[in-house]
């Protein structure tokens, strides 16, 4: 089991160092921004100030924007020295400086004069990734769709170049990372975790107008697959290429786990119809590597032998909970 477990490390190591996926726990700091104002806030479940350019007071998480003659009494007192707001939330006409005319601009859109608002980017916001079960895992692959959040993970994009995805990874194991902001979704796979534990550090930058800060329940969170030191992937028999474990298309971490497993004799037998996804008539760290590039959304072509005999039954299923365990926004 240890040589497996050094295993998967080096073919998720390898497989990063190969790619355009990932940033490492070494990866330069994410491009600077001017920041603007220097308060730090720690978001909860529990919004505690309003989250939309011109509503300092009313706006709050899934609710329309309401500009009303409240939030220019309040934005006129920030601007007297007597509250603090965001610049992104109270300086709407895009000085850089929240005056007595930001008050006057969201009192004329309070009583329905068309006024154009102009807030600054919001600052960015670090967002750390847990989970929280009390167990070993080997491999751990979850998605995070943020289309409902107004915004992005600093760096990220279809093929975000190697350090370029501004992300810390908590865990040694290794880990990948693959951002696509066309569809705003980020998976993750992660290497050798000890729960209950912090996963990964990422930074996310709002749009500007949007909502802000983040809170936790924006981001939905699916756990996809996962490998627990206490119960591995033993038996195969999906009939799918790629994916013996699970029988899903894309496959998954567990399926490249399992793989691994059969490709440095300590896991069980696979049909090359499962498990020989480059077709080379064996089946090796290549058919590993592979099938993990699948798992994190590579256009790769698994191309396996055709099958023979009938499909067995298929594992694969998940009960790890990935979590948003803090999000801290400066």
């Amino acid at each position: 089991m240890k040589y497996l477990a050094s295993s998967i490390v080096v073919c998720v190591t390898v497989f990063l160092a190969g790619s355009n996926l990932a940033a490492g726990a070494g990866a330069p700091p994410p491009p600077s921004r001017v920041m603007p104002d220097s308060t730090s806030t720690t978001t909860t479940a529990v919004h505690t100030e309003s989250r939309a350019c011109g509503d300092p007071v009313n706006a709050r998480a899934g609710a329309p924007r309401v500009i009303n003659t409240t939030d220019a009494l309040f934005t006129l007192r920030v601007a007297v020295g007597a509250q603090v707001c965001a610049q992104c939330i109270c300086d709407v006409n895009g000085t850089g400086d929240i005056t007595a005319s930001d008050a006057l601009h969201i009192l004329r859109l309070a009583i329905a004069i068309p006024m154009d608002l102009n807030c600054p980017r919001c600052p960015e916001c670090a967002v750390t990734f847990g989970v929280t079960d009390a167990d070993e895992f080997e491999a751990l692959q979850f998605r995070v769709d943020y289309s409902g959040v107004g915004g992005e993970f600093v760096g990220s994009g279809p093929m975000p170049p190697a350090g370029d995805l501004a992300c810390s990874w908590v865990t040694d194991g290794g880990s990948g990372v693959r951002d696509d902001e066309t569809t705003s979704m980020m998976s993750v796979i992660t290497a050798r975790i000890v729960g209950p534990a912090d996963v990964a550090v990422c930074r996310f930058a709002a749009d500007v107008g949007a909502l802000w800060p983040p809170i936790a329940e924006d981001f939905l969170i699916d756990t996809v697959s996962e490998v627990r030191l206490s119960s591995p992937p033993t038996t195969g028999g999906s009939n799918v290429c790629g994916a013996p474990v699970t029988g899903l298309s894309p496959p998954t971490a567990e399926d490249m786990y399992f793989v691994l497993g059969v490709s440095v004799g300590s896991g069980g037998a696979c049909d090359a119809c499962e498990c020989d996804v480059i077709r080379d008539d064996r089946i090796t760290g290549s058919d590993a590597l592979a099938i993990l590039a699948a798992a994190m959304g590579e256009p790769v072509t698994l191309a396996c032998p055709p099958c023979t005999g009938p499909p067995g039954g298929t594992g694969g299923s998940t009960t790890a909970e990935v979590s948003i365990s803090e999000i801290t926004c400066q």
